[in-house]
């Protein structure tokens, strides 16, 4: 593993010789850096290995308009999942976590009542 940092741009660089060590890697780091927003993750092959960059900047200086863009996205994606209660919504938002969006379409899959969905949103948006 592999993990570099830039501290002035917030980009954050991660290589690893197979796609599940990579994967890995930036759960273990996205756990650690609870506080971190990701803007943009890119990953790639490069050579030998699978490699990823991440912008990512602390929650806390969210804007108060991203934020609010945050909660419309959130309420668009709900709404997009109550139409299809039981699936996992295909969904992208620079607004919302791309990790936060795959937690959520991992459970919407087990979802069987629109109560339940709105439940994974409420838990999530906590988050």
């Amino acid at each position: 593993m592999s993990v570099r940092t830039n501290r002035e741009s917030s980009f954050y660089y991660f290589e690893h010789p197979t796609m599940q060590g990579l994967c890995a890697c930036l759960e273990n780091w996205r756990i650690a850096e609870d506080g971190k927003h990701i803007r943009f993750i890119s990953i790639q092959k490069d050579h030998e290995a699978f490699c990823c960059i991440v912008l990512a900047e602390c929650q806390s200086f969210l804007t108060e308009e991203e934020a609010k863009k945050r909660q419309e996205e959130m309420a668009r994606f709900q709404r997009k999942a109550l139409k299809r209660i039981g699936k996992a919504v295909e969904f992208s938002s620079e607004y919302i976590e791309p990790g936060i969006i795959q937690e959520i379409q991992t459970k919407l899959k087990i979802c069987e009542t629109a109560a339940e969905v709105r439940s994974v949103f409420l838990e999530m948006s906590q988050k």
